[in-house]
């Protein structure tokens, strides 16, 4: 009998980047559109976003891979990505990156998208019959509603009002916490659900504490910062293991059952949360400390799951799941902020630059980053494992953060 080698794990890791750099034309789950021709916009008419002659920040500049993402996502109409949870993370990370690294061209694009969605009335109802926004779905407005994955703006609102006062954002981000703090569906003990009729599920984290911390940022208005504080402690609860620190994706509703595993991705959205509140709220504010230790105790554990490529896989303890990229990329911005404030050793400085310098590797030609894993509900890995990969819009925004963030903390080379 003829022995046959089976291919290991990594090895299938890198025949898996190479298909899907190769084959990036399907893999593409932005929905975003590019500008029908420079100067005009589809949304607005305005100007172009991108003038010639802008001064392309030296962190874009130094690497060929960053030069060309940063111009893909240029090339995208502010006006065609809409204010639910894919696409408000482009522009957060436009906002971030024009503040940090005073990119101007994609302040500007920021700024473009802002106006663009409250040039309207804020709605209760959206123009789309979907039970939440998919990439690139024709939406103008933003829409606050039971789903929590509607309550983003604040988080692209927030940088650009702090830099130039603006009472239309003001506005939008008072309207926005408010509805969170009085008309967010909740569970008895005050955790906030993902939408009616759902549990607790990790991303509800993001779009919740995050989003009122960032407000109280804005507004200085001490019940959003406790609130925000107090989801993460609710989350926590419901979600978190306690022998390994990490959280899983939900919680059913009628059983209280958790799922069986954790999730690259799930843990990524608490860990931004957890460095949002942290970084934003006073430290007096009640719960604050016990928040932090949720934190570091996340950190030790993601830490024992990196893969020595730097990445994480999709389930972290799960040894036959695949290596992605958008986990990794929230988890490296978690990582980033709890360096730049001082709450973890800086010895971890080493694991997140390990991370990033795989992750360039996965920008191709065109400026696409793949290895995002495509949204999937709810579940576990059971769900997840049948999940596309390629580009995905969440994952663009996430890591426009992660560069402006490394940047600021001077862990770029």
């Amino acid at each position: 009998m003829i022995a046959t080698m089976r291919p290991t794990g990594d090895s299938l890791q890198l025949s898996r980047r190479a298909f899907l750099l190769a084959t990036a034309a399907v893999c593409t789950h932005t929905g975003l559109r590019s500008e029908a021709a420079p100067g005009a916009s589809h949304a607005t008419g305005a100007a172009s976003p991108t003038p010639a002659g802008d001064m392309v920040p030296a962190v874009w500049r130094s690497d060929k891979r960053l030069t060309a993402f940063r111009k893909r996502v240029l090339s995208f109409d502010p006006g065609r990505a809409n204010t639910g949870w894919l696409d408000v993370l482009v522009a957060q990370g436009a906002a971030r990156c024009g503040v940090k690294l005073k990119d101007q061209a994609l302040l500007r694009w920021a700024t473009a998208w802002a106006d663009h969605h409250l040039a309207v009335p804020i709605g209760g109802k959206r123009d789309s019959h979907v039970g939440m926004l998919d990439a690139g779905t024709s939406s103008r407005g933003m829409y606050l509603n039971a789903y929590c994955g509607d309550w983003g703006a604040p988080l692209v609102l927030t940088p650009l009002q702090l830099q130039k006062a603006h009472p239309a954002y003001l506005d939008a981000i008072r309207n926005t916490a408010d509805h969170i703090m009085d008309k967010a569906v909740r569970l008895p003990d005050g955790a906030i659900c993902h939408t009616a009729g759902l549990g607790v599920w990790v991303d509800t984290l993001y779009y919740t504490a995050s989003v009122l911390a960032h407000a109280y940022a804005a507004t200085g208005t001490t019940r959003y910062a406790e609130e925000a504080v107090q989801q993460c402690l609710l989350h926590a609860k419901h979600l978190r293991d306690e022998q390994t620190g990490l959280f899983y994706h939900d919680v059913d509703l009628k059983t209280g059952a958790r799922t069986r595993n954790f999730w690259a991705r799930g843990n990524g959205w608490i860990i931004m949360a957890l460095v949002d509140t942290l970084g934003l709220v006073p430290r007096e504010t009640k719960g604050y400390e016990q928040t932090l230790s949720i934190y570091r105790a996340q950190v030790a554990g993601l830490l024992k799951f990196q893969h020595e490529s730097g990445l994480w896989r999709i389930v972290p303890e799960e040894p036959c799941a695949h290596l992605e990229t958008s986990g990794t990329t929230m988890i490296l911005c978690g990582l980033v902020a709890g360096l730049a404030a001082g709450w973890i050793p800086e010895s971890n400085a080493s694991a997140v630059r390990r991370g990033f310098e795989d992750l360039i590797t996965w920008i191709n030609g065109k400026g696409q980053l793949m290895g995002s894993q495509h949204p999937a509900g709810g579940r576990g890995w059971e769900t997840h494992k049948l999940a596309g990969t390629g580009e995905d819009s969440y994952t663009m925004g996430v890591f426009l953060r992660l560069v402006a963030d490394m940047h600021e903390a001077k862990l770029l080379k």
